[in-house]
């Protein structure tokens, strides 16, 4: 590049490292130079750029590891921007609700205002709270829910969290939604009241058996009773 640039045939703009004399410090530098073909000399400067190269693979890490942890995480993940339009997702997240790859392309398209339609109708009662997150960021939380028309072998009863990602202008730029399919969770609590409820039916038949054995015994005895007592008499 320097040969080039003493020829006119390219400008001298790079990127490298350099070893400190002093400390043996490996820094990052940007060099600029130009070469002044009237006075035959190089003008250039260096600068240290070693903050902002560390700060650039701090990033890139950080989003490595982001896309990694979305990747694999086994709760669906989704990105809206503000108008409700899909920006990211994960796996799970089109796995949880049976989405071909061409309905996930269908959320992606632009929307010009946030409106619920008919596939949201499982979250009726929570869409105030939610329009709150859009409009004005927080979170909320839904413990659990259940679909109205699940897919099937598909989650039938889910939990959501959203969060609202704010802009350095303080107004909400994305919305986060965690989903999670507790459907198992669910029908093993189904099962388990079941359970107790067949527990607590044998009991209270149980008990009125057993209470109805004490009272024909009871009545037996009293019974045997009288006639000992009329028996004693004669």
């Amino acid at each position: 590049k320097f040969n080039k640039l003493l020829i006119g045939e390219e400008t001298y703009d790079v990127e490298f490292e350099l070893i400190k004399a002093n400390s043996g410090e490996v820094i990052s530098v940007h060099s600029i130079a130009e070469f002044d073909s009237k006075t035959n000399k190089v003008y250039g400067i260096i600068q240290d750029i070693t903050e902002r190269k560390e700060a650039e693979e701090a990033l890139r890490e950080s989003e490595e590891l982001n896309r990694t942890v979305l990747s694999n995480s086994p709760i669906g993940i989704s990105v809206r921007d503000v108008n409700g339009s899909l920006v990211l997702n994960n796996n799970a997240w089109q796995k949880l609700w049976g989405l071909t790859d061409e309905e996930v392309e269908a959320y992606k398209i632009p929307k010009k205002k946030l409106r619920f339609n008919s596939k949201d109708t499982y979250i009726n009662r929570h869409q105030d709270k939610i329009k709150e997150v859009y409009k004005k960021g927080g979170e909320y939380y839904i413990k659990e829910v259940r679909l109205k028309t699940p897919k099937k072998d598909k989650a039938e009863w889910i939990s959501q969290y959203f969060y609202g990602l704010m802009n350095t202008k303080g107004n909400v730029s994305k919305v986060v939604i965690l989903t999670e399919d507790i459907t198992e969770r669910k029908r093993a609590e189904e099962q388990i009241n079941k359970d107790l409820e067949e527990k607590k039916t044998l009991l209270r038949e149980l008990y009125h058996r057993t209470k109805n054995n004490m009272q024909v015994i009871s009545a037996m005895l009293s019974i045997k009773s009288r006639s000992f007592k009329e028996e004693k008499v004669k």
